[in-house]
């Protein structure tokens, strides 16, 4: 889907837009990787682990927003539309998300596994036979097929929701 809408938006001479959305997003999967390598490598607890995704999070809004603004001020004369800010902030997450995927999913499989396992022994013990038997079953029967789209949608969702609220508020400072 996502090469999809790359190609329809190349072929509409929106080249400044995507050349912004993919250089900033190759920041934010740079950053979002070291981050993920640097706490894998300190070997933290399953909960401080697991806070990197608020801290990236929180770190996609600002690069999203820094991206509409950047293409709003340098393009178009300070406009913006609606759906370029939408199509910025897809391309970023959608790019997030399918690096991300295949960091965790095809690199480091077993490490969410681990921490699985972590989490319930601290906070459900009673469950920590179930978690690990359905962590058997997804390695025995593995469904990237389904996986892998499920993931970069839910990033490109997620990208839609970050971007609607600086699109809109840049958009209407426009028309003041």
């Amino acid at each position: 889907i996502s090469i999809f809408v790359l190609k329809k938006m190349i072929a509409n001479k929106n080249s400044n837009l995507v050349n912004t959305a993919v250089h900033l997003a190759l920041y934010l999967i740079a950053g979002r990787l070291l981050m993920d390598i640097l706490f894998k490598l300190l070997d933290v607890s399953a909960i401080v682990y697991y806070s990197q995704y608020c801290i990236g999070f929180s770190i996609e809004i600002v690069v999203i927003t820094l991206a509409i603004k950047y293409f709003k001020h340098n393009n178009n004369k300070g406009l913006l539309s609606f759906g370029e800010g939408i199509q910025i902030g897809l391309i970023i997450m959608a790019l997030t998300g399918i690096s991300l995927f295949i960091e965790i999913y095809l690199f480091l499989p077993g490490f969410h596994n681990i921490k699985a396992i972590e989490i319930t022994e601290k906070f459900n013990p009673e469950q920590l036979e179930a978690t690990i038997f359905k962590i058997e079953q997804a390695k025995e029967n593995p469904n990237y097929g389904v996986a892998f789209p499920m993931y970069v949608l839910y990033f490109c969702f997620l990208g839609f929701i970050i971007s609607v609220i600086p699109t809109v508020v840049m958009a209407a400072k426009e028309n003041q």
